[in-house]
């Protein structure tokens, strides 16, 4: 493997094509396919993914976008580059992850979209917390957990709200 992985590297390299190029544009093929959707993007960290797929949801200037405190920060960077405000919502006190019932309790009309970060190796409660009403979009991310080949895509994907319950976007 090892010097598959010299190979793959070196041609990389050889190339000078350390962003963009085919084997940038080979990974996010292979990536969709692995995730079961018809497109991925590759951008250059987590917090320019959160800033790109909250403006894809329609997250405007002067919407809040709710998080955890425990894992806020990029989605903090990330909102407040495009002009929405940040907001916190509890977590639960045994997984730390957030909570649904506190989301239920601090969601009004001024909030656009939830963020949610699958935490220490675990998922959060993804089904209880689609199931809240009265937002319109909801992203999940991972930090430290197993996002894109968890059960379900939903697990690493973006949730956007329909007339009906939820559905996961097309990425």
């Amino acid at each position: 493997m090892r010097g598959e992985l010299r190979a793959a590297i070196d041609e990389v390299l050889d190339s000078g094509m350390l962003v963009m190029g085919p084997a940038h544009d080979a990974f996010e093929a292979a990536f969709a396919r692995y995730c079961g959707v018809a497109h991925a993007v590759g951008v250059a960290n987590g917090t320019d993914a959160l800033e790109l797929a909250l403006r894809a949801v329609g997250v405007e200037s002067g919407g809040t976008v709710l998080t955890v405190a425990n894992a806020g920060g990029y989605t903090t960077t990330a909102t407040v580059a495009i002009g929405a405000r940040p907001g916190y919502v509890d977590v639960d006190p045994h997984s730390l992850q957030l909570d649904p019932g506190a989301l239920r309790a601090v969601l009004d009309e001024r909030v656009a979209a939830v963020v949610v970060t699958h935490l220490y190796g675990q998922l959060a409660q993804v089904e209880e917390i689609a199931a809240v009403p009265g937002f319109d979009a909801l992203l999940f991310g991972a930090a430290g957990a197993p996002a894109p080949s968890a059960s379900s895509r939903r697990s690493a994907s973006t949730r956007r709200r329909t007339s009906g319950p939820s559905v996961t976007a097309a990425r």
